[in-house]
């Protein structure tokens, strides 16, 4: 019994560069508006380049100061848990057919929103 496919389709490539994109220009637009003067460019640029981390976009926008990059790090495991709950279904077998293809899609959903909401969230600490 085959208990691995692969289920990962363009489909689940358009909508992972639809998400990123969007959280990509979500990012430029916080950290160009909340990152103070000091090497501004740099960081702006940097941050925006690290959106694909999730949740360690936070710590990057600080330049990895500690408390910054503690919170970050907090968050991995949960944004983390969510990816890969998310991904995993693309590739196990599951024990019905229909329906799967849909399913499979909205925890691909989930599991991405998961990882870059993560980034969202530790901009909050690190640019109050």
């Amino acid at each position: 019994m085959k208990l691995i496919e692969n289920h990962f389709t363009k489909a689940h490539a358009f909508v992972f560069l639809g998400i990123w994109l969007c959280f990509t220009a979500l990012t430029y637009w916080i950290s160009d508006h909340g990152i103070e003067p000091y090497d501004h460019t740099k960081l702006v640029f940097l941050t925006t380049l690290g959106t694909i981390l999730g949740p360690m976009t936070g710590a990057i926008s600080r330049d990895c100061q500690s408390c910054c990059l503690a919170f970050s790090i907090s968050l991995l495991p949960y944004c983390g848990a969510i990816l890969i709950l998310g991904t995993a279904p693309l590739f196990i077998k599951l024990p019905f057919r229909r329906g799967a293809s849909p399913l499979r899609m909205a925890l691909w959903i989930v599991g991405l929103l998961g990882s870059f909401l993560g980034g969202i969230v530790s901009f909050g600490h690190a640019l109050c």
